[in-house]
C-alpha cells in the first residue's frame, strides 16, 4: 500500500501494519505518528519534512516481516522517534536522507537484512542492541552523535559494528 501527499500526513490513532506501507510527502510536507505503530510488516518512509514518532514503534509487535529492511529512509526531511522502537530485521537510510534521531531505545533483530544507516544520527541517551551487523555512515560527512546521558550499542555475537561516520 502507498500513500502519497503534497502536503503533511497526521496520524493520530494507533497503528497497526497488515501490509507494506510506503508514505511519501511533497512540497516540505511533514508525517507525524501520535501514537503507537505496531504491525509485522515493512514500512519505507520518503518525506520532504520532519517525520515524528511520538509513541512506541513496535511494542507490541514488532516492525517488519524480517525480509528485506524493516523501515527504510529515503526522506531528505529528518526524522525523530521519541520512544522505543523494535524491528523483525534492519533499518536502512540511504546517503541522501536527512538526520535520524533515537530518544529511546532501538532493538534491531537478526532478519535477512542489517542495519545500513549512510547518512548522519543522533543517539540521545538509549541502548541500540542489533541482532545483524550495523554499518554507520558511509563516509567521514556522516556523524553519529552521542547526546544527553550514556549511549550503550551492543551486537549479536557473530555480528559487526562499521563505523564510517564521525562519532
Amino acid at each position: 500500500a502507498g500513500v502519497q501527499v503534497a502536503g503533511n500526513i497526521d496520524i493520530n490513532d494507533p497503528v497497526t501494519l497488515t501490509s507494506s506501507v510506503t508514505l511519501q510527502t511533497t512540497d516540505s510536507g511533514t508525517i507525524d505518528f501520535a501514537s503507537t505503530v505496531d504491525g509485522a510488516q515493512d514500512l519505507i518512509l520518503n518525506s520532504q519534512g520532519v517525520t515524528t514518532f511520538n509513541d512506541a514503534v513496535g511494542s507490541i509487535v514488532a516492525i517488519g516481516d524480517g525480509s528485506g529492511a524493516a523501515i527504510s529512509f529515503d526522506s531528505s526531511g529528518s526524522t525523530s522517534f521519541e520512544s522505543t522502537l523494535q524491528t523483525t530485521s534492519g533499518i536502512t537510510q540511504s546517503a541522501s536522507a536527512g538526520i535520524i534521531s533515537f530518544k529511546e531505545d532501538v532493538a534491531t533483530a537478526g532478519g535477512d537484512t542489517a542495519n545500513s544507516f549512510l547518512g548522519s544520527l543522533v543517539f540521545d541517551g538509549m541502548t541500540f542492541s542489533s541482532g545483524a551487523g550495523t554499518t554507520f555512515g558511509s563516509d567521514d560527512s556522516d556523524s553519529l552523535t552521542l547526546s544527553s546521558g550514556s549511549v550503550v550499542i551492543t551486537a549479536s555475537d557473530n555480528d559487526n559494528l562499521s563505523f564510517n561516520s564521525k562519532i
